[in-house]
């Protein structure tokens, strides 16, 4: 009977590991450039004029963003919030629950911490 428990212990230990590896994979980084305040990455596609991220919906992503110039990044509809520093990175972290088209928008440039642009649209597809 002994055995039996830890051979048993022992299974659900490596099914946890397994499935905790699995999980921390499931995430999808994303590499985004804000180069005199237009974005480009290799993920990035085109639609009318302004660049869009396809995302599943249930995906966790990571999006790292690196800006020539210092600005406020904002993910409306999920009101998530990152400060990026010119010539450095920040990293936005979303879980895409909700499917529909969001804006993510630069509120100001440098020393215009006023004008709101939008920089892309983040796309979540419904499953």
């Amino acid at each position: 009977m002994r055995k039996l428990v830890m051979a048993i212990a022992v299974s659900v230990t490596f099914a946890v590991t397994a499935m905790t590896g699995a999980n921390a994979q499931d995430k999808r980084v994303v590499k985004i450039d804000v180069v005199d305040q237009a974005a480009t990455g290799a993920e990035i596609e085109s639609s009318g004029g302004t660049g869009v991220l396809r995302v599943t919906q249930g995906e966790e992503v990571e999006i790292h963003w690196t800006s020539n110039q210092a600005t406020e990044l904002h993910l409306h509809g999920y009101n998530v919030k990152t400060k990026v520093s010119n010539d450095g990175e920040a990293v936005m972290s979303v879980k895409a629950r909700a499917a529909g088209r969001f804006a993510i928008e630069s509120h100001g440039f440098g020393a215009d911490h006023h004008a709101e642009k939008t920089i892309i649209y983040l796309e979540v597809l419904p499953r």
